[in-house]
Order: structure tokens, then sequence, then C-alpha cells
């Protein structure tokens, strides 16, 4: 997964889907919708990689919660 943020570009968004990968990019140069500076920017980069996570912003706790549950089993895992 990939969200290419601040890079007009967008050549990491084109190499990773090239690869097969789901891929975004962000950057106020494709959109003013995409200015990191306003809220609304700022929350639509935030959904766009809670997105790549799998996550919708509604839920980003829960997502993240879950994630370091996932990663908290993992590692006990590792002490076994």
């Amino acid at each position: 997964m990939c969200v290419d943020t601040f890079s007009h570009s967008r050549k990491f968004e084109r190499a990773f889907q090239k690869l097969g990968f789901a891929a975004t990019s962000f950057d106020v140069k494709n959109s003013d919708d995409q200015d990191i500076t306003s809220p609304s920017g700022f929350r639509l980069l935030l959904d766009m990689i809670l997105q790549q996570l799998g996550c919708k912003l509604q839920r980003q706790a829960e997502c993240l919660l879950q994630t370091n549950h996932d990663k908290s089993d993992q590692a006990a895992g590792e002490l076994v």
C-alpha cells in the first residue's frame, strides 16, 4: 500500500500500482482539496491513509487498536 504525499509527479503512486499494490497520491498541486494546512485537507489525507489500511475515518480508533492488538499478539508469539 502507498500514499504518495507531497509529490506532484505521482511517481511512487504509479510505481506501486504497476506492481499491483493499492496506491493513491496527495498534493495540493493535484487539487485544492488536498491542502494539508486546512482542517478538511488534513482529514482527507488521514482518511486516505486509513483507507489504505482498510479502515474508515469514523472507526479509526477501532482500527488502530486492532492493529496494536495484532502486533502485541505477534510479539507474544515470538517470545514463546
